[in-house]
């Protein structure tokens, strides 16, 4: 029996018991989590610092709660599709949805300069051009092939790295650089690659929950984790799920040009990275490429998933590359998986007591948990660089499309030239992106080795 319920958790509609289930969604709420709230924190932290008049710490903790509530629903949404004439606001793949870090400069930036409500006006607008990308997609599709994508998935994979091992090294806080951080981190990494490698089961698919459960008994043990926040922290809020409540403001505060433009660009370049992850989910979960459908879904999610947030009080939702890559680790694909463990999630943001327990993991428990996964997404963008072969034309679009964007995308020296460098080319991400997408227009591809063709979209 054991074994029939492992099968079904790799297939997408399978039947799978409750108690394998839980466990098996926990680990990707856990590997997100952090992730999920720290833009808003960071955000919310230069807002309450340069325009309190408009903005709180109970406002913040309220955006807190909203952050896991909307990335629950925004998830639900991709594993459980609305159909709407021709088109569907939903993927129907197992996608994990959270406040994408790719909005932080931007959010920064506005927070500083007009505030928390011209933050959430951007966002909110922003949203509406990744909802016309999804529209539009069959139309335009031929722009992202899988050298866009493929290329795209290694700088998100190669700059979630450098996040994970900020995380390895204890974060920003105190404990960064410390022995203590990096002995945590790497027991949870060894515990992680070691059930990987050698366990069997429910221990091989659930070894990431594992390896933050051993880092976290060694932090307690190191005395790095602090329950302060624990105690300080009401059981039960309801509060985030009013509209706009979190922030106080007029029309006029919220929709600043200044603002709107950079998210704008951001949306572009998460979108474009939403078709990556799609890709990546099928292909490391199904092995095969996601279809226009489930892309065209997947990205009205996020835009239709943003606005939403944005009204309750979070930031914009986007695709999780780290759990892209625990998908491509287990290959459990099985949607119900994935529902039980948000489910848990939208549970805890009205119990935020509880969600202090998760919140006071250490940094460095994440960084060792995550750092494989995240090298796993740039695989991921190898994988699918093969499927376009590497031909000359080929090897001279992707390496163009990553040495200027990792070489330019977020370098001051070159961005603060001019402001439209600075929306355009503020992340290597959203760099890499423009590159690849003109590279590909200006030398067009080469598909003769690969096994894939614009034909077959």
């Amino acid at each position: 029996m054991a074994n029939i319920d492992f099968e079904h958790a790799r297939q997408l509609e399978g039947k799978v018991p409750l108690r394998l289930a839980f466990p098996l969604g926990l680990q990707h709420v856990l590997a997100m989590f952090v992730s999920n709230l720290a833009p808003i924190l960071i955000i919310g932290g230069v807002a309450l610092g340069n325009h309190p008049e408009s903005f709180s710490s109970a406002g913040l903790t309220m955006m807190v709660q909203a952050a896991m509530f909307t990335s629950a629903l925004a998830t639900m949404l991709q594993l459980y599709p609305i159909k709407i004439g021709s088109y569907r606001i939903g993927s129907g793949l197992p996608i994990v949805m959270g406040v994408s870090f790719a909005f932080v400069g931007v959010g920064v930036n506005a927070a500083a300069t007009f505030g928390m409500p011209a933050v959430v006006g951007a966002a909110m607008v922003g949203a509406l051009l990744e909802i016309f990308i999804g529209f539009t997609y069959r139309y335009i599709k031929r722009i992202f092939t899988p050298i866009v994508t493929g290329t795209l998935l290694i700088a998100l994979g190669l700059y979630l790295i450098n996040v994970g091992g900020n995380y390895f090294v204890g974060g920003f806080g105190p404990l960064r650089g410390t022995w203590q951080a990096v002995v945590t981190a790497s027991v949870t990494l060894i515990v992680s690659l070691g059930f990987t490698i050698f366990g069997k089961k429910i221990w091989k698919n659930t070894s990431i929950l594992i390896g933050i459960f051993a880092g976290t008994l060694v932090a307690l043990a190191l005395g790095i984790t602090n329950f302060e926040l624990v105690a300080k922290t009401d059981w039960v809020s309801f509060w985030h799920v009013v509209p706009l409540k979190a922030i106080d403001f007029n029309i006029g505060e919220m929709f600043k040009l200044g603002a709107i433009i950079p998210f704008l660009a951001v949306y572009f370049a998460t979108s474009v990275e939403t078709i990556g992850d799609t890709n990546g989910v099928a292909l490391g979960g199904l092995d095969r490429i996601a279809t226009e459908e489930e892309i065209e879904g997947g990205l009205l999610a996020d835009g239709f998933g943003s606005v939403f947030s944005t009204l309750f009080n979070a930031m914009p939702n986007t695709s999780f590359g780290q759990n892209v890559g625990i998908i491509t680790n287990t290959k459990v694909v099985n949607k119900f998986v994935i529902f039980t463990g948000v489910v848990f999630l939208a549970a805890l943001s009205f119990l935020p007591k509880i969600a202090a327990i998760f919140r006071i993991i250490p940094d460095a428990v994440l960084g060792g948990a995550l750092l494989t996964i995240f090298a796993i997404i740039m695989g991921n963008g190898i994988k699918m660089l093969k499927k376009a072969g590497f031909t000359d034309k080929n090897m001279l679009i992707i390496s163009i499309s990553l040495g200027l964007g990792l070489g330019l995308g977020g370098k001051a020296e070159f961005t603060s030239i001019h402001k439209v460098l600075d929306i355009l080319f503020g992340s290597t991400v959203a760099a890499t992106a423009i590159f690849a997408i003109l590279a590909s227009w200006i030398i067009k591809p080469d598909y003769s080795e690969g096994d894939w063709h614009p034909d077959h979209l």
